[in-house]
């Protein structure tokens, strides 16, 4: 997949969360994600989500580019790979590009497994395994979902199912 969003309007915001399912040991998932904002007083906060099982291979690139001559525009990036199977192959390159001097920019990325100690806790408390690991998937997808302002739990469910 690839997306590519222009702000080129003041005062605008542009929140964004893309969902990686990769789930097929047979396909390799790319996503290319960038967000331009090309206008003062913006703002652009993107969280690219993967989930990957056995086998999977993923490329995630995601971009923020801060224009030149812009000001007081922020621009924030997360990516963050969960990943609930054996023999992943996982890329990831989080980029900046910052033209101008008054403005904000962060990125990051992070690779991890379900915790074990959550999942230890639950299994103390009596849940088993699978409903734990489900527990656990599902809060992730709440994050996400609630990042961008969606309380749609049946999508929550369909990922879930998937997963």
């Amino acid at each position: 997949a690839s997306i590519e969003i222009q702000v080129n309007s003041a005062h605008a915001t542009v929140k964004c969360a893309v969902l990686l399912l990769s789930l097929d040991s047979k396909k390799h998932s790319t996503v290319d994600f960038s967000l331009f904002l090309e206008a003062s007083n913006t703002r652009g906060d993107v969280i690219l989500v993967s989930f990957l099982t056995d086998d999977a291979a993923s490329q995630v690139h995601g971009k923020i580019e801060l224009g030149k001559s812009i000001q007081d525009a922020e621009g924030y990036l997360s990516e963050e790979i969960l990943v609930l199977g054996k023999n992943v192959t996982v890329k990831t390159s989080p980029q900046l590009f910052v033209g101008s001097k008054n403005v904000k920019a962060s990125h990051g990325a992070s690779i991890q497994r379900l915790h074990p100690e959550k999942l230890f806790y639950m299994r103390s408390r009596g849940i088993s395994l699978e409903t734990a690991r489900s527990l656990l998937i599902r809060a992730y997808i709440q994050k996400t979902m609630q990042f961008v302002g969606l309380s749609d739990e049946k999508l929550q469910n369909e990922i879930e199912n998937i997963l």
